[in-house]
């Protein structure tokens, strides 16, 4: 019998992401770091879990701002900043207009944070 297994990299492709972000000088990433990262979708069942561990993982992380996109980041605990749209983050990086940052911008398609990038 052949059982067959689904399941989404989003989680670990976000992990990699933010973690090639916070090795330091090795990456050039030395500085100061936002990461604005979107939910990951398609995750079904375990989506609050791996979204949990993302978030645990942020806590411990070198950036200095982490911004958080979507329902799905919303329903765990954290004292990150959250938007619900990806609208909000582009009105918030207009009128806060931050500079000197390296940002790490990632997130399921479905979320649309690749429209952030000309607001920054």
């Amino acid at each position: 019998m052949m059982r067959r297994g689904i399941f989404s990299v989003a989680a670990v492709l976000l992990g990699a992401a933010v973690a090639g972000c916070v090795t330091g000088p090795d990456v050039g990433w030395e500085g100061r770091r936002v990461a604005i990262l979107g939910d990951m979708r398609e995750l079904g069942a375990g989506s609050v879990e791996e979204h949990q561990k993302v978030v645990d993982y942020l806590k411990e992380s070198a950036f200095e701002q982490v911004w958080l996109v979507g329902a799905e980041f919303a329903k765990i605990r954290h004292n990150f900043r959250s938007f619900a749209h990806v609208d909000e983050v582009n009105a918030a990086l207009d009128a806060e207009q931050p500079s000197g940052y390296y940002v790490l911008v990632k997130g399921s398609n479905g979320i649309k944070l690749f429209q952030t990038v000309s607001h920054l």
